[in-house]
């Protein structure tokens, strides 16, 4: 993929950025919020950060993860190559917390920030490709592993 993201996920970011600013209700969302972390200039930072994670850290991890996959050996889950370097990257980086209050380690940010940003660096449970926003497929491929 190169060194800048691809046409597709900077499209799919501006997009984003216009649906937040001009969904009904996200003034009154603002004016709620506790302190001046709701500014639309952090937002874009923040949503074009987990936009160029997910293109250079998950996005690449695909093709590996769909060949490898995860499997279970000797009672443990041995992941794909790459998937537990990306993991603790995307702990690294603050993914996690990024509407956790600041007292608890997270980054204390509004959580439509958390949202929009798990839109680009979803969870990985089975039903959603890591980091692809595009394979809309993916999820009838995989299986339901939610019980």
């Amino acid at each position: 993929m190169g060194k800048r993201m691809t046409v597709e996920y900077a499209a799919q970011l501006q997009s984003i950025f216009i649906q937040i600013r001009v969904a009904p209700g996200v003034e009154r969302l603002r004016a709620l919020s506790d302190d001046e972390t709701f500014d639309y200039d952090m937002l874009e930072a923040v949503l074009s950060e987990a936009a160029k994670f997910s293109a250079f850290v998950l996005a690449p991890l695909n093709r590996v993860m769909d060949r490898e996959g995860c499997r279970l050996q000797e009672g443990r889950v041995v992941l794909a190559p790459g998937h537990e370097a990306a993991w603790r990257s995307f702990c690294a980086g603050g993914w996690t917390g990024i509407d956790l209050a600041k007292a608890h380690s997270g980054q204390g940010l509004p959580a439509l920030f958390a949202v929009a940003a798990h839109h680009w660096n979803p969870p990985v449970d089975g039903n959603r490709r890591v980091g692809d926003p595009f394979d809309a497929a993916a999820s009838k491929r995989f299986p339901d592993l939610s019980g």
